[in-house]
């Protein structure tokens, strides 16, 4: 940000990675899916360069490696899921909820530096967090503002990393306790939701404030006072603002099932006009 201010640009916001909650959470799995999927350790990820040598150690354990770009890895060969096949998003959220400890090692192309001491918080920080699944991820210079530390169980080294490993899987009540911590947080600061608020906050702080009604004066139809009710209500009922754009209002409304009322068969059928007539 200092150097985009620098060079005169000061509308500049950094927005942290998220997760969605409705679609991040935690899941009750059946004993066949538990059996498919879980596991003491676990990774979903590449095999990038650091992973690979981090994760030789751990050869012949119960640990489950998903995902892609694993060719040419004979030691870790028998902790490879489905010969290194991408995995769905569906599926990863079965697989984290599924495992013990879930190991969440940042890439790097370096297989001399195991721990790289970025930045960038990845995705999966969040997204782990959000379903309450338990994590052992290594220490960014951003974490800091975004988990506390009782929220995120973290290391800095390859010997540490190792090291608790084995203290989590031994002590399950701590894992618990800083799986439930961490979806607090999430779900209290690390939503999509929440990032595209602080967006738009952003906007109208540097821009100015929203206006309320983008028409141009003389564009807005005469309504008379029940029937500006009654649209209000049904815009509002499809979570909509007062002054939702007419296609956002109808993609909504044909959306919905059940029967229509009055006002949205006569929008539908508004707009089945507009679209055969009006050029």
């Amino acid at each position: 940000l200092s150097e985009l201010a620098a060079i005169g640009q000061p509308h500049a916001l950094y927005l942290p990675l998220a997760a969605l909650p409705e679609f991040h959470r935690p899941l009750a799995l059946s004993p066949a899916e538990q059996r498919e999927y879980g596991s003491d350790i676990a990774f979903l990820g590449a095999g990038y360069p650091n992973r690979r040598v981090a994760f030789r150690p751990l050869a012949g354990r119960d640990f489950k490696i998903w995902g892609s770009d694993w060719e040419g890895e004979p030691l870790l060969a028998g902790n490879i899921q489905r010969q290194g096949r991408r995995i769905s998003e569906e599926e990863s959220v079965r697989i984290y909820n599924a495992a013990r400890v879930n190991l969440n090692l940042h890439s790097s192309m370096s297989a001399k530096d195991l721990v790289s001491h970025g930045d960038f918080v990845n995705p999966r920080t969040f997204e782990l967090a959000a379903m309450g699944a338990f994590q052992l991820v290594d220490r960014r210079s951003l974490m800091d503002e975004l988990f506390g530390p009782d929220e995120l169980a973290t290391f800095d080294t390859p010997e540490e990393f190792y090291r608790k490993i084995d203290y989590f899987l031994a002590h399950p009540q701590e894992r618990e306790a800083y799986a439930r911590r961490a979806r607090e947080r999430a779900l209290a600061a690390h939503t999509y939701q929440q990032r595209m608020t602080a967006l738009l906050e952003a906007m109208e702080t540097r821009l100015g404030p929203w206006r309320d009604d983008r028409r141009e004066d003389g564009d807005t139809p005469d309504l008379d006072a029940p029937l500006r009710e009654e649209l209000a209500r049904l815009t509002a009922g499809l979570g909509l603002p007062p002054h939702a754009a007419f296609a956002d209002v109808m993609d909504r409304l044909r959306r919905r099932t059940g029967p229509l009322s009055e006002a949205e068969t006569s929008l539908l059928f508004l707009d089945e006009w507009r679209k055969q007539y009006k050029k």
